[in-house]
């Protein structure tokens, strides 16, 4: 899954247009993959009436610069935050000012495993905050880690082009990724502004049917 990764990657940004690409195993504004429970070093373990929970989000390096969203502190992940290299993680604004609200929390290790088998990582960064649950929702704690540390089999593309009519990338990105498996398709293709729209369709509806 890492090689594919890799490889997918190296070659879309080949592709002339692309500026950025990056992978992630979720998409705003209202899609992610699964959200859990973790614990904070040197405080004591959350109970399960009152369980610290977050979403859990798995993003190549180039995530955020390929949606915009802002590093308020510490640092992005890079390639050196390789399979091999020690855990890390970036977390959201909104889990910062919940669980850390006087102190600053990079530097800080969060434990994303259980108890009896614990998955140690140590924060980096702290990220904007972004909607995985709806553009009506608040916006949840998240918590990213690197897909180089933490491989994803459901795995979204993102593409940050300088082409005015970005669909025209379409037929390069199926042909790059033909290259490396010609039997997996590439499906549900949009653009953030028809993500977007799609996500508003509903609320836009009611808001017309009641002004009608």
């Amino acid at each position: 899954v890492r090689d594919f990764s890799d490889r997918l990657l190296n070659q879309v940004k080949s592709i002339p247009g692309v500026s950025i690409a990056a992978l992630s195993n979720t998409l705003p504004p209202d899609e992610t993959d699964f959200s859990s429970d973790f614990s904070i070093e040197g405080r004591s373990r959350p109970t399960d009436a009152e369980p610290h929970i977050a979403y859990f989000n798995r993003v190549s390096p180039d995530y955020f610069q390929a949606l915009g969203i802002p590093l308020r502190s510490g640092r992005h992940f890079s390639s050196a935050d390789s399979a091999t290299a020690p855990r890390v993680t970036l977390i959201n604004e909104t889990l910062r000012r919940r669980f850390f609200p006087n102190e600053d929390p990079v530097g800080k290790r969060l434990n994303l495993g259980s108890e009896r088998e614990p998955n140690w990582n140590q924060i980096v960064g702290v990220v904007g905050d972004v909607k995985y649950n709806g553009m009506a929702e608040e916006v949840q704690p998240a918590i990213y880690q690197p897909v180089a540390q933490e491989p994803t089999w459901g795995i979204a593309l993102i593409i940050k082009s300088d082409v005015a009519d970005s669909s025209s990338l379409t037929p390069a990105v199926r042909n790059e990724l033909r290259k490396i498996d010609p039997d997996l398709p590439l499906t549900q293709v949009y653009t953030m502004d028809e993500r977007v729209s799609v996500a508003i369709a509903q609320p836009r509806f009611r808001t017309s049917l009641i002004a009608l």
